[in-house]
């Protein structure tokens, strides 16, 4: 099984369980996995090769969980941009991801609006929050497409994420991690019981999710089928070390 694979299980059997809560808000399954389906279909729509990789540049929220599903199920990667970089350093990892779609955060559109013209590659900004007079609001955009699996056969090869951080802040040299990587580390992890969570477990994120480690605290128990309360503010500490 594949990422996709887990949560189109998790879809049939905890469709109405809470999956991630944030700011006073809980996503079920059912929810979080039809919208990342919809994210797929979108890339899809909007003509992203396969393999290709999306960007996000954001603080930590539930639709860093929906671009990762959907990435991950019409084979495309998602590329994690560290917020906490500077404006040029940014631009460097964007230019580096390579990617033509670029989902970002309101506070951010300023800094975007400054290099997107020196990107030539980059040909699509969707606004997470709205707001914007030009580029697409996300929820409009993920809301018109396709609430069905996309079409795509996943292959173990395909990479998955692309996260420009190890604890240095504005890191140029990412990890890389494919389909089959993250299930062998998923699967190593529980069979050293290093994943102690059920479905009946709730958990907390205080790390972003540009670090392997804020990845590996949320994503990795919601496919146990955990309920995740990620946080917005993060460690900072933690995510120095």
């Amino acid at each position: 099984m594949l990422l996709a694979d887990h949560f189109a299980v998790l879809r049939q059997t905890r469709c109405h369980s809470p999956a991630v809560s944030f700011r006073g808000q809980t996503h079920c399954f059912g929810e979080l996995v039809a919208h990342g389906w919809q994210v797929g279909n979108g890339l899809l729509g909007i003509g992203v090769p396969r393999r290709e990789r999306v960007a996000i540049l954001a603080r930590n929220r539930p639709e860093f969980f929906e671009l990762l599903i959907g990435a991950g199920a019409s084979g495309h990667a998602l590329a994690v941009l560290d917020w906490r970089a500077t404006a040029d350093q940014l631009a460097g990892q964007l230019a580096d991801a390579g990617s033509r779609v670029l989902f970002v955060a309101r506070e951010f559109h300023p800094v975007i609006e400054r290099f997107v013209p020196e990107l030539g590659r980059l040909r699509h900004v969707i606004a997470l929050d709205g707001g914007h007079r030009r580029w697409p609001d996300y929820r409009r955009w993920r809301d018109a497409q396709r609430a069905t699996r996309p079409l795509v056969q996943a292959r173990g090869e395909d990479e998955l994420l692309h996260l420009y951080a190890h604890g240095i802040p504005g890191a140029t040299r990412p990890l890389e991690l494919s389909l089959q990587a993250f299930e062998k580390l998923f699967r190593s992890l529980l069979d050293r019981q290093l994943i102690a969570t059920t479905a009946a477990a709730v958990v907390r994120n205080t790390l972003p999710l540009f670090h392997p480690g804020g990845v590996n605290r949320s994503v990795l128990p919601l496919l146990r089928g955990a309920h995740l309360h990620l946080l917005e503010d993060v460690d900072d500490a933690q995510a120095a070390g």
